[in-house]
């Protein structure tokens, strides 16, 4: 199942491995070792015999070939078609070394030094040797070699490195693929020698144990025994837990079927291997094997050894009529090869046009059901021992029906001139639409939601019950959620069908509270959110609301990090955290850096450094604090598509992320959009902007050149400069918020400013008349003069008429208009959100420097535009939020308040609660110890509690006592084990708070200290 073809049965010992059994890819070799044997059998598919190799022979071949004294062989590792073996073998001096060995020819191919902390060696499906290692000089690189055969050895093709964390899993395949990772599973093609990966995925919070994959699914299996299914085309996740302990985990060859080998330790009665369904997460299917003989499987492929043997059983081939029998329709239509299987396993067609005009009707039928289709009454029946279970009525829009046939599962196919359509009996005997799509060009018995067929169901269907239901079902299950509410939601925004978006929006959230670790739900909505903004800004701003408090995936809990202060120098704001501080767990592989140690080394050098004097200058005055990581639920909402033309980037322009398209400033009044941009913004600002510079530059070398420019070409270079610069203080919020109040404000009056240029307009072309101006320009200039009070280019002696214009002009528009103008300003300045205008114009910033100053390299940087983005939020600032979500007015009448997850709630609760508490009981301490240090002789001390609140504190003195038999209470080995004063109330602190943590009365707790021994401790309840 896994890649990496090896199964280890016994427990090692002595650093030799237990029993092994490796095979080739197809099956055609295997070879087994139990560790303790002096050989190694070696099996042929074409043979039945087995070939033993005695170890004693092979080693001091080996030795002898390679002049490299062997001692012990620790493991086989791999074994190709062509009988090579890869070995790993102990010299004299303990040092590990891997020979490939050919068993032909009996010679070594290649043999190597291998001291390297983590090693894989891996047999390609073209025969190339693949090689990886970390080098212990820098374990944050993976050396990649892959090695071809030539004149009988292994010649070196190509040798990389790719940077990865070392403590990692990671994963060889004979495809040529290399996965690696543990946040995030990240796949790399190491045959074309590429330091990028292909692909990543999300892994939440546990580590993967093992990984496999075929065209279109990747399954993980993670250390709590859950499963994660990545579809590979859509990125979307589907989680199962099963019920059995698992073992391995594979795919079938054929299918998209997984198949489970459960775990059974004991091995008495052989193993079970489950047919999953990788969608819905149901076992199909359990086929036991009951040998108690190792097993090895490949694909659908058991291999053991029996009688000396080796035994081959294809156990998807005897159990594929009942898979498909058991196989969910939505599963089988979503396989890659979904059309050929159906032409291969569904049952007889019926031609309706073929058919006897005397009949009343047409059927099909298993041994369990029958389904028939009346002619004249377009009705659809399903019957169960000849007695009618449930029945409906067709469209007759889709009762011109061509043919008609059932698959193996009972689901009956109906194809008419344009749709295929498909309807199953459920669980409650009622007959329910399971599938509804226009039929493929290319292939009939391809059905698929990719051919816009939601758009025509929204534009003809909609009154159809069936069909509504059939949409509901599938919004209402998570699984069929995942397959098809992308679909859904594209066609529902292009037909406008606002109530299908709002109930894709909700359904996505219910989803998600289930699960809050499946992340990847969120990727429907925000793939489409700025055409969903488009049609209706109501739909982005409920999703936005709903999801401002999102939970990281991972396990919550308060993190004590260092806070950011006033002052700090640019270079330590790596090491320091403040509140929306946005961070991703995303890296790259950057190329300069792989290639030479040299450059890894300084780059490593000046972050050592800088944390060192970071440390040294200013920690010791930073303060923790306590903080909470949140999520962004924003996925693949910042980053950019790999694949891409650059051809038709350098002309067109590139292809904008969502973050570009979304224009809402609605986004950057929450916690959501400062976070995103916090993190945006301290990744990819740069102070580059060829539009402002390229003028000078091209006046400079004219100059240079002594060609001389017409001034006006200097004063406009000198004026867009200088501009520039001002427009550099946006990066900075004190002058930044200035710039919005004046951008937005301009925004709003625009129509203001349109209206004044017409009044201008209606007095100049008056003035015209008046003063036989023939120059429109000259004449506009007057008119604006006026508003300045200059009457220069008026004359009032050649002309009275004009004194009409000047007043008339003066009255409405210098008085009133401007006036207005002033009094419109400064409604609109108390209007606006100052930071979130702030926020806006900082994004606007952003989205230039993507488009304009990043070469195409840069925007597919998943360090600086990654999938998934979180942030972390002060404890008390979060409190204050979440006491405004509860008590404002603004979510008060709300129908969409933000989601909190209950783990957030009592993790805030929590420790908001022991703050007080251990607030409380410090004073108490306090006080006690300040009433012992003033006694001299016996003092009672008595605290009253009201729940767990201190309401009264008494001390004074009591008479000496000197019966000393209270001293052997319990407290008598507390006191003379206490030499601390400090510890000792401690401990009496603890003593109280046991008693007062599950108080919800009145309670009165009385202290008796003689010197500073306490010799006398009562509670009890009072009234």
């Amino acid at each position: 199942m896994s890649d990496d073809i090896i199964i280890d049965i016994s427990t090692p010992e002595s650093g030799v491995k237990g029993e092994q059994m490796i095979c080739s890819l197809s099956l055609k070799c295997v070879a087994t070792w139990n560790g303790k044997d002096e050989k190694i059998s070696i099996w042929q598919k074409s043979s039945s015999a087995n070939e033993d190799i005695e170890l004693n022979v092979l080693i001091e071949k080996l030795s002898s070939i390679t002049n490299i004294n062997f001692h012990k062989l620790v493991e086989l590792v791999d074994i190709s078609d062509e009988k090579l073996l890869i070995l790993e073998l102990e010299s004299d001096d303990c040092n590990p070394y891997r020979v490939v060995y050919d068993l032909n020819y009996q010679r070594s191919l290649i043999h190597k030094y291998t001291p390297h902390i983590f090693v894989k060696w891996k047999f390609l499906e073209n025969g190339n040797l693949l090689t990886m290692h970390h080098e212990h000089s820098n374990k944050s690189r993976l050396k990649i070699e892959l090695y071809f055969i030539e004149n009988g050895s292994f010649k070196l093709k190509r040798s990389y490195f790719i940077l990865t964390n070392y403590y990692d899993n990671s994963y060889l395949f004979s495809q040529g693929q290399l996965m690696h990772g543990s946040k995030y599973l990240r796949q790399w093609n190491v045959i074309n020698g590429s330091e990028d990966f292909d692909h990543q995925y999300y892994l939440g919070c546990s580590k993967s144990v093992q990984v496999c994959f075929n065209e279109s699914l990747l399954a993980v299996r993670k250390l709590n025994n859950s499963l994660i299914i990545y579809s590979k085309k859509t990125g979307m996740a589907f989680f199962q837990r099963l019920q059995v302990k698992i073992k391995d985990i594979g795919f079938c060859k054929e299918s998209d079927l997984l198949i489970v080998q459960e775990d059974n330790e004991s091995n008495i009665d052989g193993f079970n291997y489950h047919f999953i369904d990788p969608y819905f997460g149901n076992i199909l299917y359990t086929q036991p094997i009951k040998s108690k003989h190792k097993q090895l499987i490949i694909h659908e492929n058991v291999i053991s050894i029996v009688d000396n043997s080796v035994q081959i059983e294809n156990i998807f081939e005897n159990t594929k009529e009942q898979l498909y029998r058991e196989m969910s329709t939505h599963l089988l239509l979503s396989m890659t090869n979904s059309a050929s299987i159906i032409r291969g396993c569904k049952g007889e067609t019926k031609e309706f046009s073929k058919c006897n005009e005397c009949d009343e009707y047409v059927e099909v039928s298993s041994t369990l059901l029958t389904w028939k289709i009346y002619k004249s009454e377009r009705k659809l029946s399903a019957n169960i021992n000849s007695q009618e279970i449930d029945c409906i009525i067709l469209d007759e829009r889709l009762s011109n029906i061509f043919y008609f046939y059932m698959l193996p599962n009972d689901d009956i196919v109906i194809h008419t001139n344009h749709y295929g359509i498909i309807f199953t009996l459920n669980n409650q005997n009622k007959i329910e639409l399971l599938f509804f799509s226009q039929l493929s060009i290319d292939d009939e018995h391809h059905y698929s939601y990719e051919n816009d067929s939601f758009e025509i169901i929204f534009n003809k269907f909609t009154n159809q019950p069936i069909i509504i239901e059939m949409i509901v079902n599938y919004l209402d299950d998570i699984t069929k959620f995942t397959l098809y509410a992308s679909y859904i939601l594209q066609a529902a925004i292009k037909c406008r069908k606002g109530d299908i978006i709002d109930h894709i929006i909700e359904k996505c959230i219910d989803h998600y509270n289930k699960n809050p670790e499946n992340i990847h739900l969120f990727k429907i909505v925000t793939n489409h959110i700025s055409e969903i903004r488009k049609y209706n800004h109501y739909y982005v701003k409920k999703f936005f609301n709903y999801t401002t408090l999102i939970k990281a995936p991972q396990k919550i809990q308060c993190e004590e990090v260092t806070g950011q202060r006033k002052f700090f120098l640019p270079i330590f704001i790596l090491f320091e955290y403040h509140h929306l501080y946005g961070f991703t767990h995303d890296t790259d592989a950057n190329s300069y850096l792989l290639k030479s140690t040299f450059f890894l080394n300084i780059i490593r050098s000046l972050r050592d450094n800088s944390y060192s004097l970071y440390n040294y200058l200013l920690k010791p005055f930073s303060k923790k604090r306590s903080a909470i990581k949140l999520y962004i639920p924003l996925p693949q909402f910042a980053s950019y598509n790999t694949n891409y033309n650059p051809v038709k980037e350098f002309f067109l322009g590139p292809e904008k992320n969502e973050f570009l398209k979304l224009k809402d400033s609605h986004f950057y009044s929450d916690w959501n959009g400062e976070a995103l941009l916090n993190f945006k913004w301290k990744n990819i600002w740069n102070w580059f902007d060829l539009i402002a510079y390229i003028l000078p530059i091209v006046i400079s070398i004219r100059w240079l050149m002594n060609h001389p420019l017409p001034a006006w070409v200097s004063s406009v270079s000198i004026f867009f400069l200088e501009l520039r610069f001002i427009f550099y203080l946006r990066v900075f919020e004190q002058f930044c918020i200035y710039f919005a109040i004046i951008i937005g404000v301009a925004r709003n009056t625009i129509s203001f400013f349109v209206i004044l240029a017409f009044i201008i307009i209606v007095y100049t072309h008056a003035f015209i008349v008046l003063s036989n101006h023939n120059n429109f320009f000259d004449s506009f200039l007057a008119i604006y003069k006026l508003m300045t009070g200059d009457t220069t280019n008026l004359e009032f002696q050649k002309n009275p008429e004009l004194i009409v214009i000047w007043i008339s002009f003066s009255v409405f528009t210098v008085i009133y208009l401007l006036n207005l103008f002033i009094g419109l300003l400064n409604e609109e300045i108390q209007k606006i959100d100052k930071k979130t205008l702030f926020l806006h114009q900082r994004a606007e910033i952003l989205a230039e420097i993507e488009l304009f100053n990043l070469f195409p390299s840069q925007r597919r940087l998943k360090s600086w535009f990654p999938d998934h983005i979180y942030y972390y939020v002060n404890v008390d600032e979060l409190q204050r939020k979440l006491n405004e979500i509860n008590s404002s007015d603004t979510y008060k009448d709300s129908p969409y308040k933000p989601i909190i997850h209950p783990d957030l709630l009592d993790l805030i609760t929590c420790k908001i609660t022991n703050s007080i508490e251990n607030g409380t009981y410090n004073s108490i301490s306090e006080r006690i110890n300040f009433s012992l240090l003033k006694n001299k002789g016996q003092i009672s001390i008595t605290l009253k509690f009201k729940g767990k609140k201190l309401i009264d504190y008494i001390d004074h003195i009591v008479m000496d006592n000197d019966d000393d038999d209270k001293d052997g209470k319990e407290f008598k080995n507390m006191n003379l084990e206490e030499n601390n004063i400090q510890d000792y109330l401690k401990s009496i602190q603890n003593i109280i708070k046991s008693n007062v943590s599950k108080n919800k009365h009145y309670l009165n707790i009385t202290l008796e200290f003689k010197g500073a021994r306490l010799v006398k401790y009562e509670s009890q309840v009072a009234d």
